[in-house]
């Protein structure tokens, strides 16, 4: 007896440390065999696309993607339960995942900002019953700070996504468990450049070579677990957790030679950012013009948030000395920037934004007026209210 009891302490032990460090694990529980525990897999995740119709089709998760699953054990099968606060409630057992080139979830071992590392990860493995599931991506651990089960240190630049499913009988004969579409909770950021019809200076190549914000959402926030959850947006930070600079610009294709790069070097830099709140926020775009490259600075005051699920598509129009910079928010789902409109244009929703010069659109939030094109200098945009 006292054999037995030294074998179950050492087995809660050793479920409580690998819950308590994010690993992977198998429910341990008083009275069940490990031969009784139930393998389960899960269907291939699906996104979230909005708005959602009847013609909407699920898109799968990038592949590469990393997903931490926490099961909730509510009771046995057929039994009557309330459902988990996530938000307070300690998972039962965790595991992690990433999606695999057919979109199947392959376990795989990740660090503690959710990405995944070399070693071999672990099925979820649970007994018959009843439970939640709630899931994050990437795979970052669930931590309890002040009681509350949370994602934390989330940063800019990642695509975190959540989901779950309640009420889910789990037997020898139902072990495969479908989430409910992954919804995002940051917001994507593309920024372009465009000439218009209206330029007298021949301009052979113009481009985007940096962008710059500045006073965002403060990098290293947090998500409370739970099923509509959303990052608490913020603003106006101007020390560095609230800047972020890419030079990563991706050069847009030939309209008519898709295949081709276009003769202009035009090109877009795309972004993710924690979303943030009204206050004002700072942008400098250096921009380069037949070669030659200026800075163009300014303070967006309009009272624009970046919202979760959505995509802010700035595009930078070059007309002679002058520069306007205009905003198009959209829904944040896949669409061809290539598109030649075959079968229409998605309703409401521009098929190029960035690439059919001349055609304005979107709402004015930065002016720039008497550019030098001389070079290294940087211009400072005129306020609009």
């Amino acid at each position: 007896m006292i054999e037995r009891l030294s074998v179950n302490l050492f087995l809660l032990f050793t479920f409580c440390l690998l819950s308590g460090t994010g690993c992977t694990g198998s429910f341990v529980e008083e009275g069940v065999e490990k031969n009784d525990l139930i393998t389960l897999s899960f269907a291939s995740p699906a996104l979230e696309l909005l708005p959602i119709t009847r013609s909407t089709e699920a898109v799968s998760l990038p592949v590469g993607s990393t997903i931490r699953i926490a099961a909730y054990h509510l009771g046995e099968l057929g039994e009557v339960t309330a459902s988990a606060d996530f938000s307070v409630t300690a998972p039962t057992v965790e595991a992690t995942f990433v999606v695999g080139v057919e979109g199947d979830l392959v376990p795989c071992q990740v660090d503690e900002s959710g990405k995944q590392i070399a070693g071999k990860g672990e099925e979820m493995r649970i007994p018959a019953g009843r439970y939640d599931f709630y899931a994050v991506s990437p795979a970052r651990p669930l931590t309890q700070v002040d009681g509350k089960w949370q994602v934390t240190d989330i940063p800019h630049q990642e695509d975190v996504m959540t989901s779950f499913v309640r009420g889910v009988e789990v037997s020898q004969v139902a072990r495969v468990v479908t989430l409910r579409a992954f919804r995002r909770k940051c917001a994507q950021v593309v920024f372009e450049v465009a000439p218009t019809k209206g330029n007298i200076v021949p301009i052979s190549s113009l481009c985007g070579t940096r962008l710059e914000l500045s006073a965002i959402s403060s990098a290293g926030a947090s998500l409370s677990v739970g099923e509509s959850e959303i990052i608490s947006p913020s603003g106006g930070d101007r020390t560095d957790a609230g800047k972020l600079s890419t030079t990563d610009f991706v050069t847009l294709p030939d309209s008519e030679n898709p295949d081709q790069p276009n003769p202009l070097g035009l090109n877009r830099t795309t972004t993710i950012l924690l979303p943030k709140n009204s206050e004002a926020f700072g942008v400098a775009v250096t921009v380069a013009r037949n070669g030659i490259a200026v800075k163009l600075e300014a303070m967006i005051s309009k009272n624009i948030v970046f919202e979760e699920g959505k995509q802010y598509v700035f595009t930078l129009e070059v007309e002679n000395d002058r520069s306007l910079l205009r905003l198009s928010v959209y829904d944040w789902s896949p669409f061809g920037w290539t598109d030649h409109n075959i079968g229409g244009a998605p309703s409401g929703r521009p098929t190029e934004p960035e690439v059919t010069p001349g055609t304005p659109f979107g709402l004015v939030v930065a002016d720039w007026e008497n550019i030098p094109w001389t070079g290294g200098g940087t211009i400072g945009g005129k306020k609009i209210d």
